[in-house]
This record gives C-alpha cells, sequence and structure tokens, in this order.
C-alpha cells in the first residue's frame, strides 16, 4: 500500500506523523509540569499551615 504512493504522499505522511508524535510528547510534558506544579502549592500550603500554628502556639506559650 506504501508503495503505491507517489514521493510528495510519502513525505507528507512521514512528517505527518513526526507532527503528531512531537505533540504527544509536548502535551505529556505539559501534563507532567501540571503536576508538578500541583505538588508545590500543595507543598506550599502546607509551610504556611504549619508556620501559622507554630506562631499560635507561640502566643499561647506567650500567655502561660
Amino acid at each position: 500500500m506504501f508503495r503505491n504512493f507517489k514521493l510528495r504522499e510519502r513525505i507528507f505522511l512521514g512528517f505527518s506523523g513526526i507532527v503528531y508524535s512531537v505533540g504527544n510528547q509536548i502535551f505529556d510534558t505539559f501534563k507532567q509540569v501540571d503536576r508538578a506544579q500541583q505538588v508545590l502549592v500543595e507543598i506550599d500550603e502546607m509551610v504556611l499551615r504549619t508556620s501559622m500554628m507554630a506562631r499560635q502556639l507561640q502566643s499561647l506559650k506567650s500567655l502561660i
């Protein structure tokens, strides 16, 4: 089947396959970056909560 195509059609099919493959790789990379960003936001929120708890404990210690 592939032999029946003209050279121009073969080049186009090959180029289309490469574009599709690279597009999928870029999409996967963006998903990984998004997941990493979500983890960083969650870690930042955890650090903020922990520091707020420490402040509350310090203020309670000063009252005692």
